[in-house]
């Protein structure tokens, strides 16, 4: 465990990257001469807990400030398995990881370019409804088609 100025010294220092300036800013250094200041600082480099620390802040860092796919897709699994969440919410989850797997198609092309061919749409966020509704549309134009 540091103590709070060492803990001061590792964010500033991580901060600026330069060790006497994080010494300045972390311990009271008013009647210090720069050389005394200099020497303090580059030990408090040396010291194990502090190095670590300066270590994590570095890796804190480098993440990403916006979440990946990876990272939303592994909190959408984590809310969906979540048996204390409401049911609602669980399912929304579960709803818009499909989406972002590619599990349904929306904005169904249905256009015939050849006579006798039948295009089965896959079910999207309409349902079994649009799905019916496209089979009857497309029953109606092989119907207008046999007139012909």
């Amino acid at each position: 465990m540091l103590t709070p100025k060492q803990e001061r010294f590792a964010i500033e220092y991580s901060r600026t990257g330069s060790a006497t300036e994080a010494y300045r800013l972390s311990y009271n250094c008013a009647k210090m001469k720069p050389e005394t200041i200099h020497k303090l600082a580059f030990q408090q480099l040396r010291h194990p807990k502090i190095t670590t620390r300066i270590r994590e802040l570095a890796q804190e860092q480098n993440q990403p400030a916006i979440a990946d796919t990876f990272e939303r897709q592994r909190y959408l699994t984590s809310v969906m398995r979540d048996e204390n969440e409401e049911t609602t919410v669980r399912i929304h989850a579960c709803d818009k990881l499909a989406k972002m797997q590619g599990d349904y198609l929306t904005n169904i092309n249905l256009n015939m370019q050849e006579p006798g061919v039948m295009i089965v749409p896959v079910i999207g966020d309409g349902g079994l409804d649009d799905w019916e509704k496209a089979v009857m549309e497309q029953q109606r134009k092989l119907k207008a088609e046999v007139r012909l």
